[in-house]
């Protein structure tokens, strides 16, 4: 299918502030009285997924440790990671806009239409609108690696919302035009305009930029990110007050769990915080981690603390967790399932080999050649008839790759249901797997570790009736998952927008019932699984 379209679809699966300046300040006072400090930087793509070419970048400095730039500039930079040949930008009597059409291929014209994505930035009233929230996840451009390898779309179907419009003037941000560019603060055109799954990294010398998939692979990578001059100076007052607005701004427009949760604005969520925000520099980075870890969502947490105070780590026990991510590590910690999980991908069969249990901990391109090959075994064998899909340890993964297993199960088209959290716009996917199903009776092993991705396989499992589950209720996770950057360095992991539900449209985020129940130590134990199959 067209990859510009496919990336879209997958994704719906996976400024200029006034610095310490209130809110109420920041639409009566003109920031850009004198000439900004222009600096250029050297960018450098670390990123595996996306070809990115180094280059360099100017950023204007109005205020110390602020830095803004240029969006036509921005999105030039990031042209590999985004498709910057298709959009098309211009500015007229105080407006900028940009805009781009995702075409459906000749043979995709009876599933798709093109879409046309726009954006306006009034300058005068510091207002952005959008004529839809994918605006921000469609200009992605296509990954190195074939997620979708084996899949194809066969129908969508798709509910538009309205216009989705954002006062940034509420947040603290201004627009200005310099010397003929639109600039912004770089962490929000970060926000706005680096696709879904990379993003551009400013440490104070250099810019960097990632993948969200090499990001969760590799930890290591935040000691190049980190590996600065500014390790050893102080935040700018100014990016902490702006930390705060930027933070209450991206939960706002951007955060999955905002509407679940029954969140009016994340300003007042913030309030508990701002004393610690605008403290010292631990006490700001720790009241980002702290802000994180209360929303009580596994996917939303910290990865690294700012370039200003690199080597800071503060540690959590589960007593300081909240109720539902306190119950996941729990059982994390839980001797049988700790166990159990330590012993990674494996095959197992009782003793007449008459049933087989094949457990897999995550869902990559690597894991679905393991499951390949554990069910070559599997058929070898004449006599199996019962296969168990051990998901007990699985936290998720390629959304793709999710799927395509399912494939091994049934022949039947897989209908992958989405909502957007912030404008309600719903879909439908119709995937075609090109994998043979085998002709087993399967089951599946859940446990509270059993989250994200895998939530959404016992979903599908449940609602078209594919295996039984046994074990325990997972533990959710409907959110694909997205990177953000506040301005003073922080790199966190939240739940993006783009949430998994049931066919009607209703959120899997809190997990979905097993049919069997089964103790920890029980679901652990291959013989009592093998006793407990109907």
């Amino acid at each position: 299918m067209n990859e510009k379209l496919w990336i879209m679809v997958m994704a719906l699966l996976l400024v200029i502030t006034l610095g310490a300046c209130s809110k109420d300040e920041a639409s009566e006072l003109d920031p850009y009285e004198t000439s900004p400090d222009v600096q250029t930087f050297d960018f450098e793509s670390l990123a595996e997924e996306y070809d990115v070419k180094n280059t360099q970048l100017d950023l204007y400095f109005f205020e110390e440790g602020l830095p803004y730039v240029s969006i036509d500039a921005f999105i030039e930079m990031l042209n590999g990671a985004i498709i910057t040949d298709d959009i098309e930008t211009s500015y007229h009597e105080s407006v900028f806009t940009m805009e781009y059409t995702l075409e459906a291929g000749e043979s995709e014209e009876r599933i798709y239409e093109d879409t046309h994505l726009e954006l306006e930035l009034d300058l005068d009233s510091e207002t952005l609108t959008v004529n839809r929230l994918a605006f921000f996840d469609g200009m992605s451009e296509e990954t190195q690696t074939d997620f979708g390898e084996f899949l194809e779309v066969t129908a969508y179907e798709e509910t538009i919302k309205d216009p989705i419009t954002i006062d940034l003037g509420d947040y603290g941000i201004s627009v200005t035009e310099y010397d003929g560019a639109i600039l912004l603060p770089f962490q929000v055109a970060n926000l706005f305009f680096s696709g879904s799954m990379y993003d551009a990294y400013f440490n104070g010398a250099m810019i960097y930029g990632v993948d969200t998939y090499q990001l969760t692979d590799n930890m290591d990578i935040t000691k190049t990110l980190s590996d600065t001059s500014l390790n050893n100076e102080d935040i700018p007052n100014s990016l902490k007050t702006f930390t705060a607005d930027y933070l209450a701004l991206s939960f706002d427009y951007f955060y999955g769990l905002k509407n679940i949760n029954g969140v009016d604005a994340y300003e007042d969520e913030l309030n508990d915080y701002e004393t610690s925000l605008e403290g010292t520099d631990r006490a700001h980075y720790k009241a980002i981690s702290d802000f994180l870890y209360a929303q009580d969502d596994i996917h939303t947490s910290p990865f690294m603390n700012g370039v200003y105070e690199d080597s800071l780590r503060f540690q959590y026990s589960i007593i300081d967790l909240e109720e539902r991510t306190r119950e996941y590590y729990q059982a994390y910690y839980n001797d049988a399932l700790s166990s159990h999980c330590s012993k990674g991908n494996g095959l197992s069969f009782n003793v007449d080999k008459t049933k087989a249990i094949v457990k897999i901990d995550g869902f990559s391109k690597a894991s679905l050649d393991t499951f390949e090959s554990y069910m070559e075994d599997i058929d070898s064998e004449d006599t199996v008839k019962d296969v168990v899909i051990d998901l007990s340890c699985n936290g998720g993964g390629v959304i793709g790759t999710m799927i395509e297993m399912l494939g091994y199960m049934s022949d039947d088209p897989i209908n992958f249901y989405t909502k957007n959290a912030t404008d309600d716009g719903t879909s439908i996917t119709n995937f075609d797997v090109d994998i043979k199903a085998r002709d087993y009776d399967f089951h599946v092993l859940s446990s509270p570790l059993t989250y994200s991705a895998a939530n959404s396989f016992l979903s599908i499992v449940r609602e078209n009736n594919l295996a039984t589950i046994l074990g325990q209720n997972s533990s959710g996770g409907a959110s694909s998952v997205m990177t953000n950057i506040t301005p003073s360095g922080s790199l966190f992991l939240m739940s993006s927008t783009d949430i998994m539900t049931n066919s009607n449209y209703e959120s899997i985020e809190f997990g979905i019932p097993v049919d069997r129940e089964l103790t920890i130590e029980e679901l652990t134990n291959n013989e009592t699984v093998f006793d407990a199959l109907p």
